[in-house]
C-alpha cells in the first residue's frame, strides 16, 4: 500500500534531515579561481562563443550559471510549494499529508540554501518563465494531477544536474555540499512523486474525457521541453562580452529541447526513463527520444 511506501519515505526523511542554517558552513567561501558549475553544464558549452573565453571567464562563467541554477532551483521549489498548498488540506490527499510535510520542510530548505549562497556569492537572478501557470483544463482531477507531474519532472530534471555536480571533486566543496544534500531529498521526492501520479491516476484514470487527457498530454510536452529556457541568460552573456546576446540567446533557445540536460550516459538513461514513465501512463503521447 502507498502509505506504508510513504511511511518509509518519511523515516528517511527524519533520519538524514539536514537544517541548512545549523548544519551548513556558508562561511566556507567557493574560490573565484575553481569553476562553479561543472563545465558540460555551462550553457554555451562547446559553442564557439565557448571556445574563444579565456580560462578566467569560462570561470566567471561558471561562477555565474551556478547563481542562475540556484535562482531557478529556488524559484521553481517556490512555486512548486504554491502549487501543492492550493490542495494540501483536501480530505482526499490526507494519506500523502505526512509525507507532503516533509516534502515542504526540504524544499523551504533547498531555497534558503540556494538563495543565501546566490546572495552571497553572486546574484539571485529572476527568473523569467514560470514554473507552472494557472489551470490547464475545466477538470479539478486533471489540474491537480499536473500538479504532481509538474513536480514530478522538475525534480527529475533538476537532480540529473545534482548527481553530476556531486560526482565532479573540481568544484568547490561548498558546491558539493549544496549538491549533495539536495540530491539525497530530491531522490525521495522523485519517488513520491512517481508514486502518488500513478496513485492519482488509478482513481481518475476511467472519468477523464479524451478531449481533456490530450490537452493535458500537449501541456506536459510542452513543460518537458521549455525547461531548459531559464538557463540561457542574456545579462550573464552580456557581462563576459558576448556581442549580440539578445540573438544568441534565441539561437541557443530554440536549438534545445530536454536533451539540453543529457551530459552522460547516465543523464540520458534518466530523460529516458522520466519520458518512458510518462508515455507508459498515457501522460505524454510521445517524444522525439524514444518515438
Amino acid at each position: 500500500m502507498i502509505e506504508k511506501y510513504l511511511q518509509r519515505l518519511e523515516q528517511l526523511s527524519i533520519k538524514n534531515k539536514v537544517d541548512p542554517i545549523l548544519d551548513i558552513d556558508f562561511e566556507e567561501i567557493p574560490s573565484t579561481s575553481d569553476f562553479w558549475l561543472s563545465e558540460e553544464f555551462i550553457s554555451i558549452y562547446n559553442t564557439a562563443e565557448y571556445k574563444q573565453l579565456s580560462l578566467e571567464n569560462k570561470k566567471t562563467l561558471s561562477q555565474k550559471e551556478f547563481c542562475l541554477l540556484c535562482s531557478i532551483t529556488a524559484t521553481g521549489e517556490k512555486e512548486a510549494i504554491i502549487n501543492i498548498n492550493k490542495i494540501l488540506l483536501k480530505k482526499k490527499y490526507s494519506k500523502y499529508f505526512p509525507y507532503i510535510y516533509r516534502l515542504i520542510q526540504e524544499e523551504l530548505n533547498h531555497i534558503y540554501m540556494f538563495k543565501t549562497f546566490s546572495e552571497k556569492y553572486g546574484t539571485f537572478y529572476p527568473i523569467l518563465y514560470s514554473y507552472a501557470q494557472g489551470d490547464i483544463t475545466k477538470s479539478q482531477d486533471i489540474n491537480e494531477l499536473a500538479i504532481f507531474v509538474h513536480l514530478l519532472i522538475f525534480e527529475e530534471v533538476g537532480d540529473i544536474m545534482n548527481n553530476f555536480m556531486v560526482e565532479d571533486e573540481t568544484l568547490p566543496e561548498l558546491v558539493r555540499v549544496l549538491s549533495q544534500v539536495h540530491n539525497a531529498d530530491e531522490s525521495r521526492h522523485i519517488s513520491f512523486g512517481r508514486k502518488v501520479v500513478l496513485d492519482i491516476l488509478n482513481k481518475i484514470q476511467d472519468n477523464i474525457a479524451s478531449e481533456e487527457l490530450i490537452t493535458l498530454q500537449i501541456h506536459l510536452e510542452s513543460f518537458i521541453d521549455t525547461r531548459h529556457r531559464d538557463f540561457f541568460n542574456i545579462e550573464i552573456y552580456k557581462s563576459i562580452g558576448i556581442e549580440n546576446s539578445f540573438n544568441f540567446r534565441k539561437k541557443l533557445v530554440l536549438e534545445n529541447d530536454i536533451e539540453y540536460f543529457i551530459k552522460n550516459e547516465q543523464s540520458k538513461k534518466k530523460i529516458l526513463s522520466l519520458l518512458k514513465f510518462l508515455k507508459k501512463n498515457n501522460l505524454i503521447s510521445n517524444h522525439r527520444l524514444i518515438s
